[in-house]
């Protein structure tokens, strides 16, 4: 080899180990932005579901109680207790039938509309939104409806 060669084969050893090393920070920072969406995306995900579910329960119970409705049709807490239920079937946790709203039909043939809200922190990322004033809060509500028909 060559000294011109040898100087710039020398002149670039451990650059790679060094931009290995910027990159790393630079995805490992994304990373932790990135990752409390992707949790409030599972959790919208699953107040929809959980939110169909008792919609199809409220819509569709049979005439009796063994079905979980204390009469003919559920009442609003039976509705509300049934959203909660489906809610923690899905693996989900922190919500009460207080975060569940029912609006049900005053007669047969009336629609019935759930709707489920939960907050949701976004970790870093809110805290990071709230320093530069894009937001008052840490956190993100997430509300979810489900309107139907009785049968």
């Amino acid at each position: 080899m060559t000294r011109q060669a040898r100087r710039t084969v020398t002149a670039d050893a451990g650059a790679a180990a060094i931009e290995l090393g910027m990159l790393i920070t630079v995805m490992a920072v994304i990373a932790v932005f990135l990752f409390p969406i992707g949790g409030a995306i599972v959790e919208k995900i699953r107040l929809g579901r959980a939110t169909g579910d008792a919609l199809r329960f409220a819509t569709a119970t049979p005439n009796t109680p063994a079905y979980g409705s204390s009469g003919r049709r559920p009442s609003v807490n039976d509705i509300k207790q049934e959203a909660v239920r489906a809610y923690q079937a899905q693996g989900g946790s922190g919500i009460s039938t207080s975060d569940v709203t029912v609006t049900t039909a005053t007669e047969p043939g009336g629609t019935v509309t759930v709707r489920i809200e939960k907050t949701v922190g976004l970790g870093p990322l809110g805290s990071f939104l709230s320093a530069v004033h894009a937001t008052n809060s840490q956190s993100i509500t997430l509300a979810v409806n489900a309107t139907g028909r009785e049968e």
